[in-house]
């Protein structure tokens, strides 16, 4: 009766770690504070003699919210930062715009995101270049911006 008790809490005990390391596996996230202009990884593309600040501001604000949800969005800063999937699990995509002037001869955009992998495994850095193409559709001036 003894040995039938111990393996029944043996086996309880074992569930429990299993348990355990499953749902931290699901509980791995990306903050999007992670992503952050400059960073080496980004797809970078600049604009010559095109759309003012306002027009490409208000294109990457229409094409970050198509299937995403805004999670941090600064004009003044020349940021938009989106999720992709669920709530706090799912990948991060970021766009930066620079500079913030009304009228500059040229903005660099830079558009990076990361995804988380799985337990023990770091976070995955992507390139997004439907996002960049989507930009360009929605500028339509594709002649006009040089990868």
């Amino acid at each position: 009766m003894r040995a039938t008790a111990w393996f029944n809490a043996k086996q309880a005990l074992s569930a429990i770690f299993m348990a355990s390391a499953v749902s931290g596996c699901a509980l791995l996230t990306v903050h999007p504070g992670q992503l952050q202009r400059g960073d080496p990884s980004a797809m970078v593309v600049a604009t010559e003699d095109g759309p003012s600040y306002g027009e490409i501001w208000a294109a990457a604000t229409r094409v970050m919210t198509r299937g995403m949800t805004p999670i941090d969005q600064d004009k003044a800063s020349g940021t938009i930062r989106s999720r992709v999937g669920s709530a706090n699990r799912g990948k991060v995509i970021a766009l930066f715009i620079s500079p913030t002037s009304a009228h500059a001869s040229s903005y660099r955009i830079e558009i990076l995101s990361k995804q988380p992998v799985g337990f023990g495994q770091p976070v995955l850095q992507t390139r997004e270049p439907e996002i960049l193409d989507a930009l360009l559709a929605e500028l339509r001036s594709g002649e006009r911006v040089r990868p």
